[in-house]
């Protein structure tokens, strides 16, 4: 009888420790921000809760008092054990939650010390033209390049903008990609007189992805920090000119420029003279994931990130500038609503593979960013299906305002199925059934004064400068009436997403 009690025991116990070992795979699941399963960006993703679970653990739960019953020596210590390994499997499983009904208390909105919009008065003391929007996407475009033509050994085209000593060949690598911006902040600003010269130094936090010449493929994390400098005489370019793709002075594409000088207007950027400057690269970089094949770099990353979990950073006065603000305090509910359609959209682009359904809605950097993970699937066979996405809660972070721009930051705490397939159509990352949450810092930027146009229409689905039917070119200009809509000048478009675990003021 002691045998069989036993007996009983031991396989009663098995049996609910792998039950509980299954639920807890379902909600412990996640990837970096730098690769795997995305969502226009990534970042953590966490199962939610569901009514299956609730009846497995109750069917659980009516065997035990069936062996409390029957066997309580047996009985009572399973109770137990059961009542501990719920109250755990509860915790972690509502962490999400748990976090999001309290972040909004003070408790959870640290003050930072926000030196990057001190810099940029700094900055903008001296350059009245300059905009950190415009120049986010300006030095994220940089880098993207950069780091891209360093694995196909084109860095000749970035002479524009680089000292020569980055520019060499690399031999060993046969590619980079991948590149992915958790953040980017100014960390110093100066101003010498003497040498008639800015210099900044900005600080990326960044992945990408190194093959080298036997397709052996290294995920990295990195850190960087690029020292740039400018001419205090030149002012920065308006938005439609700041761009890394042409010349600095004369906007000629950057393939006429051999060896820094540029062969449409013979003019050198060199030291700053017309625009920013790379003169200085510091950088540390750590193995996240090593595979054997190009195939397996965006499945096999298994570096967790919490940072849905993290307290909100947030400036603490942004409820009070939605009101006073002449450009929010109307339509700031226009702007909620125009968020949470763009998430969706670009939600439903991203599964289609059709990122051109997108194109309305981004900047130019970050659309030709996120084309690249949407070519990347398709080269190796496989889809990202997202379904039912929704957005839980959008919380205000961030109001910035230039020359030339008004900036919004929201939190976006959201939900969806997020799962992919393989060739063969076997799901190899994510769940056909279960939500997953994340969160992400999204910003959106309008424009202003003489940057700004009235929309003729704000309808989601109609071009805003002559009311037609959306459709818009690779360059963002609507096909019916020439104008490029993707610049803010009519109405907010996403500029920036930037990862939880990562973001700064």
């Amino acid at each position: 009888m002691k045998w069989l009690s036993l007996y009983r025991f031991s396989y009663v116990f098995g049996f609910i420790f792998l039950c509980l070992i299954e639920a807890d795979a379902r909600v412990g699941g996640g990837d970096s921000y730098g690769g795997g399963s995305r969502s226009s960006g990534g970042g953590y993703r966490s199962s939610g809760g569901g009514g299956g679970d609730a009846g497995f653990l109750f069917d659980i739960l009516g065997i035990i008092l069936r062996l409390v019953i029957r066997y309580p020596k047996v009985g009572i210590p399973m109770l137990l054990i059961f009542a501990v390994a719920v109250y755990l499997y509860y915790r972690r499983n509502n962490q999400y939650e748990d976090y999001y009904s309290s972040y909004g208390t003070e408790a959870y909105r640290p003050m930072v010390l926000n030196r990057t919009r001190d810099y940029v008065t700094k900055i903008i003391e001296q350059d009245p033209n300059f905009s950190f929007p415009i120049f986010k996407d300006f030095i994220f475009s940089l880098y993207h390049t950069y780091h891209e033509g360093r694995g196909a050994n084109k860095l000749e085209t970035l002479s524009a903008f680089f000292d020569p000593k980055f520019l060499g060949k690399d031999a060993r690598l046969k590619s980079v990609d991948g590149v992915v911006i958790g953040n980017c902040a100014i960390s110093r600003a100066a101003i010498s007189a003497q040498k008639n010269e800015m210099t900044i130094e900005v600080k990326f936090s960044a992945n990408y992805t190194e093959v080298d010449a036997k397709n052996q493929s290294t995920r990295f994390k990195t850190s960087e920090i690029w020292k740039l400098k400018k001419s205090l005489k030149a002012l920065s370019k308006p938005p439609e000119q700041m761009t890394a793709h042409s010349c600095p002075n004369c906007g000629a594409p950057i393939t006429e420029t051999i060896s820094g000088v540029c062969r449409s207007c013979n003019q050198s950027n060199q030291n700053g003279r017309f625009l920013w400057y790379v003169f200085e690269i510091e950088s540390t970089k750590d193995v996240l994931k090593e595979t054997t094949s190009i195939e397996n770099k965006l499945t096999s990353l298994s570096l967790v990130d919490y940072g849905v979990h993290l307290p909100t950073i947030k400036d603490p006065l942004v409820e009070n500038r939605i009101v006073h603000d002449v450009v929010l305090k109307d339509s700031y509910e226009h702007l909620q609503l125009r968020a949470e359609q763009i998430f969706v959209e670009l939600q439903k682009a991203w599964s289609q593979k059709n990122w051109n359904l997108a194109r309305p809605y981004e900047t130019d950097t970050l659309f030709h960013t996120h084309m690249f993970w949407i070519e990347d699937f398709k080269r190796n066979g496989q889809t990202n299906h997202i379904e039912n996405p929704k957005v839980e809660k959008l919380e205000p972070i961030a109001v910035y305002k230039d020359k030339y721009y008004a900036s919004f930051t929201f939190r976006i705490f959201a939900q969806m199925i997020d799962y992919t397939l393989d060739k063969e159509g076997k799901v190899i990352r994510g769940n056909k059934r279960r939500p997953v949450h994340f969160s992400e810092y999204w910003t959106f930027i309008k424009g202003i004064n003489n940057n700004q146009k009235s929309p003729k229409t704000q309808d989601f689905h109609l071009c805003p400068s002559c009311g037609a039917q959306l459709k818009i070119e690779m360059s963002g200009i609507c096909e019916f009436c020439g104008t490029k809509v993707t610049l803010g000048q009519f109405d907010w478009v996403l500029s920036q997403i930037e990862q939880d675990e990562e973001f700064s003021l």
